[in-house]
């Protein structure tokens, strides 16, 4: 009987002990989380690639593919369009992104902007010198025309721009003879023309017509020359004597010439770029840079690159002592926000020419202003334009 009692005695802790322990175990189990579904903040990227389910972007300098499915609603112009149809690699788009407990399922929206013009052909460094020029003479420079580089096969040579700007009263001529003055390579404004010979106003005619009194002159252009041709001898021997009796006074036109000198070079796979003298990425230089200077190897292949700003036109953000965050323009549009620092003597002028101080300049006023390379990369000059 005792040797019974024992035995169900350890029978029972057995099952006391194993019991014990699976109790326990099952108390110390965690709770399934619930699962979160939500649609992510509108995001902005760079399409790198895509195809019919999926779309590549570049977000903060790092690639995330992001499947593309039926609830996904792209975009373009506004309409809802196929995916294939509208995306193009390097456009810039807006997304949104179905996450489930914060892992990208898909996109449910993606706006796709319109693509610029696409081209094809040879790319290569080109290197645009202008030179403005306020001038009287219509005719412009005689210059190399643009031209195909046998070897690069890219383009060198010039361009002019001509326009038009207010015409100015001019009242100076050469003497010719008793009855020729010349006025020059100029355009004389119709119905301005008026000459006083003694105090005599003298009558213009028709360059076509006969001359009928001694108080006629006409106006002759000939290989882009104007001269004024008078019937009687004007009463002056030379420069001097005319310019005592002859008065001429008339509006002539003024042109702006705008020439750019252009030389094409290709880039080396090595080459060194720096922007307000740090290294960076030639994309950035060269779309944040408004001016540039560059070497070439002895193959002609461009291996070193500093850009930098000059004439940049840009928004004040604000100013703190000599530092000074701003908004720069390229093409119209506001493209980035950097921070430079303004030299201690530099030159702050408005767009008439009169000079401003640094505590002249706000926020929000618009200027233009250059760093120079020999001076840190500080401001040297500011002009306010509004």
């Amino acid at each position: 009987m005792k040797k019974v009692l024992s035995s169900l005695l350890m029978l029972v802790l057995a099952i006391c002990f194993v019991a014990y322990p699976i109790v326990g175990a099952a108390s110390t189990q965690k709770k399934a989380q619930p699962v979160k579904e939500v649609e992510s903040a509108l995001k902005k990227g760079i399409i790198v690639d895509f195809g019919p389910n999926y779309v590549v972007i570049k977000e903060a300098g790092k690639n995330q593919r992001y499947a593309v499915n039926n609830k996904t609603k792209v975009y373009y112009l506004g309409n809802l369009s196929d995916i294939m149809e509208v995306a193009k690699k390097g456009l810039k788009v807006s997304f949104k992104v179905w996450l489930k407990n914060n892992v990208p399922q898909y996109l449910t929206y993606l706006e796709i902007p319109a693509a610029g013009l696409e081209g094809q052909g040879i790319i290569g460094v080109s290197l645009i010198d202008f030179r403005t020029n306020i001038s009287d003479d219509s005719t412009p420079p005689s210059l190399a025309a643009p031209s195909i580089d046998d070897r690069t096969q890219l383009v060198n040579g010039n361009v002019v721009k001509t326009t038009d700007l207010n015409p100015e009263l001019e009242t100076q001529f050469q003497f010719v003879d008793s009855k020729k003055l010349r006025l020059g390579s100029i355009t004389v404004i119709p119905g301005t023309l008026k000459v006083k010979v003694e105090g005599k106003e003298y009558k213009l005619i028709d360059e076509k017509e006969e001359f009928t009194a001694d108080d006629q002159y006409k106006m002759v252009v000939s290989k882009g020359v104007t001269d004024l041709v008078f019937k009687a001898d004007l009463p002056a021997k030379n420069q001097s004597e005319a310019e005592t009796k002859v008065e001429v006074s008339y509006n002539k036109k003024v042109y702006e010439i705008k020439t750019a000198e252009i030389n094409s070079f290709p880039i080396h796979e090595d080459v060194y770029v720096e922007l307000n003298g740090k290294e960076t990425s030639l994309a950035k230089a060269l779309y944040r840079g408004t001016y540039f200077y560059t070497l070439a190897n002895d193959n002609g292949e461009i291996v070193y690159i500093n850009a930098f700003y000059k004439d940049a036109e840009a928004v004040v953000r604000s100013i703190k002592g000599n530092i000074m965050e701003v908004t720069l323009i390229k093409y119209g549009k506001a493209a980035f926000v950097d921070t430079v620092i303004i030299e201690d003597w530099a030159n702050i002028s408005d767009s008439t020419g009169d000079v401003l101080n640094l505590n002249d300049l706000r926020a929000g006023d618009k200027i233009k202003f250059s760093v120079d390379p020999d001076s840190g990369y500080k401001v040297v000059d500011i002009i306010k334009i509004k």
